[in-house]
């Protein structure tokens, strides 16, 4: 009858948050690593220690971000 009205109650999807990458926001799975996510939406981040399929051990620092609210950079593969 009236969808919207019966949906706008309704919590986010509690598996996915909303990050902003160099300004635009962008919904990612709340248990993936910032890596991952940032190349699955075709954001290239430098990094060469890590691999999927191995995990991550954050060795070459190559990744790092800046986090708001965190200090320091931050391995995006972790």
């Amino acid at each position: 009858m009236f969808p919207k009205f019966f949906d706008a109650d309704k919590e986010p999807n509690p598996e996915k948050i909303t990050i902003t990458v160099d300004g635009k926001p962008l919904e990612v799975k709340k248990d993936s690593t910032l890596l991952d996510e940032l190349l699955a939406n075709r954001i290239r981040i430098p990094h060469l220690c890590y691999d999927s399929s191995l995990g991550s051990i954050g060795a070459c620092r190559m990744c790092l971000v800046k986090v708001e609210g965190k200090r320091g950079l931050i391995p995006s593969c972790c």
